[in-house]
Order: structure tokens, then C-alpha cells, then sequence
């Protein structure tokens, strides 16, 4: 049997402690990059859920705005038109490219276009109108800021 230097086990003992704290430190390192990519991923929905709300509350403010324009009778023709247009539609009588359309990247591209169209066939609207359609495009929005809060 060969004899042990007296500081072979001491040795081990630090060497095993090193390995051991190694380990322990790489799953902890991994634990918490795996639950900051977690918060990340929490947070964009929350950003992509908000933006989808408030972006739907300003196109149903855009419609009601242009339903009471029309009802008023102060929108032009082509106003009229391109307000109850479909995105397809807009596209057929724009000659687009329907292949352009298998691209999400190309549907936000033409509904932004088409959206900024109907905004801009916007009338004046009698203030109290006015007033009730803003107040509710407001309740609309803050119910957003509520039902998706930002960290």
C-alpha cells in the first residue's frame, strides 16, 4: 500500500470543491438566463397584446368617425368607397400584386397604406359628436392599458 502525502487529501478535498462548485454555478447560471429569456418573452406579448388593443380601439374609432361623417352625409364618394373597402378589395382596385399578399410583411404593409387612406377621408364633425366618439376612442384605449399593463 503506498503512503498518503499529508496533503493529498486536503488537496482533493478543494479540487472536488472547485469541481462541485463549478457545476453548481454553470445550472444556476442556467436557471437564470432561462428565466430572464421567460420575462422577455412575457414582456413582448404584453407589448404585441397592447399594441393590438390600442391599434384596434383607433380603427374602431375610424369607423365610428367615418359612420357618423357619412351619416352626416360630409364624406366624398371616394371616401365613401375606400371606407367599406376589404384589404383584397383595395388591392384588386390598386392593381396590386396578389402574390404580395402570401408575406405578412405585405399585408401590414397594405393595411397600414389602406388605414392611412380612411383616416385621412376624415370629416368635421359637429363638437358634441366629436367630443362623445374621442371619449370613447379614450375609454377604449385606457381599458387596454388596463387589461394588458406594461412593466
Amino acid at each position: 500500500m503506498f503512503k498518503l502525502n499529508r496533503y493529498m487529501i486536503p488537496i482533493s478535498i478543494i479540487l472536488a470543491s472547485f469541481i462541485l462548485g463549478g457545476f453548481y454555478y454553470i445550472s444556476e447560471a442556467r436557471k437564470e438566463k432561462h428565466a430572464a429569456e421567460q420575462q422577455q418573452q412575457k414582456t413582448d406579448k404584453a407589448a404585441f397584446l397592447l399594441s393590438n388593443c390600442t391599434g384596434l380601439a383607433k380603427e374602431a374609432h375610424t369607423e365610428q368617425w367615418h359612420d357618423a361623417c357619412t351619416a352626416l352625409g360630409l364624406l366624398s364618394g371616394e371616401c365613401r368607397v375606400i371606407k367599406d373597402m376589404t384589404l383584397e378589395e383595395y388591392a384588386r382596385a390598386n392593381n396590386l400584386n396578389p402574390n404580395d399578399f402570401e408575406t405578412p410583411a405585405k399585408w401590414g404593409e397594405y393595411s397600414v397604406e389602406v388605414l392611412a387612406k380612411k383616416e385621412k377621408c376624415a370629416c368635421r364633425l359637429p363638437s358634441a359628436i366629436a367630443d362623445k366618439l374621442n371619449k370613447a376612442a379614450k375609454d377604449r384605449k385606457d381599458e387596454c392599458y388596463k387589461k394588458y399593463p406594461q412593466e
